[in-house]
């Protein structure tokens, strides 16, 4: 862990020595103490959710098999925690009509790789949310990250999920939160031993400032920075996007809650699920109607005919 800490800290504990990097970087920057907690969520808590995730057994479905039962898919909620006490509202019974169509933008990848945000989508359910990792407001990108680290370990109880839902975090400080400082923030979760049991999370940064600020200009992210700081003014913000990439509901401060971002999620999964169903009926329906027709032609074809008599010869 001392090996990245200097670049969690974008190298401003670089005179410190040993623990000392860890502890400067986590003063300069709240969200490195998320990220150092979430390790040990990884390592100390990895006993609490192997406990209570479920395990292979007679009961589970076989590998491969994603049909997902509805009363399974309304329970999803209840493993998350309702962190500020609302009453959870239960799911489908409420509409999340689209907002607006996710816009599209470049992102660079810890890889350095450039990607398109809709193949990024990829036809998930999918979280995105914006943040800079030198945030220091505990009620900015801090809280986002934790509550985010929040639904990817709570996840593993549920693996059916995965196949659903992503987490999708983009950094609006791509001169500072570059590629490599990425893959220091993304340790904690490239390193979990049980992350192919939770939900995807991919982090990226920007090419530039001038896409960054298209991409969030697209969403209607506030994002304001001044050249004479190196505090960024932002609104903290998270947008659910549909199968179709449509913009579903947008939470801010007061509406970030790990259970009423689930309940949310299945309602968009049961939805998705209705219509498949509503599309699959109206298919068979379709079918039979074409099968009865070839039958009833089939049926009336030879008293359809034309007999013609030739009068014979002589």
């Amino acid at each position: 862990m001392s090996g990245f800490a200097p670049t969690l800290a974008h190298e401003t504990a670089n005179d410190d020595k040993g623990n000392g990097n860890i502890v400067a970087a986590m003063k300069k920057s709240p969200i490195m103490l998320v990220i150092f907690l979430a390790l040990l969520a990884s390592g100390a808590g990895g006993y609490f959710f192997w406990q209570f995730s479920p395990q292979p057994g007679a009961d589970q479905k076989p590998p491969g098999e994603k049909k997902l039962l509805s009363e399974q898919t309304r329970s999803w909620p209840l493993a998350f925690p309702l962190v500020d006490g609302y009453l959870l509202p239960a799911v489908g019974s409420y509409d999340l009509p689209p907002l607006q169509p996710a816009p599209d933008g470049l992102l660079l990848d810890p890889q350095g790789d450039i990607q398109h945000l809709h193949a990024v989508l990829d036809g998930r359910v999918s979280l995105v949310s914006f943040v800079y990792l030198l945030c220091g407001d505990t009620n900015g990108c801090p809280l986002a990250t934790s509550i985010l680290y929040e639904l990817y370990h709570t996840s593993a109880k549920i693996p059916a999920l995965s196949d659903h839902l992503q987490l999708i975090t983009v950094s609006f400080d791509p001169g500072r939160d570059t590629p490599e400082v990425l893959q220091s923030f993304f340790y904690p979760l490239s390193s979990d031993p049980r992350r192919h049991d939770k939900i995807p999370w991919s982090i990226f940064t920007s090419p530039s400032e001038k896409e960054m600020r298209s991409l969030t200009n697209g969403f209607g992210q506030v994002v304001d920075r001044r050249p004479d700081s190196d505090v960024i003014q932002h609104l903290l913000r998270m947008y659910l996007i549909d199968r179709q990439g449509r913009v579903r509901n947008i939470y801010g401060l007061g509406m970030i809650d790990p259970a009423l971002i689930m309940s949310d999620v299945v309602t968009l999964i049961m939805e998705d699920q209705e219509i498949a169903q509503e599309e699959s009926a109206a298919k068979a329906d379709t079918n039979k109607a074409d099968t009865n027709k070839i039958e009833t032609n089939k049926a009336r074809a030879p008293s359809d005919r034309i007999q013609m008599s030739f009068p014979s010869a002589g």
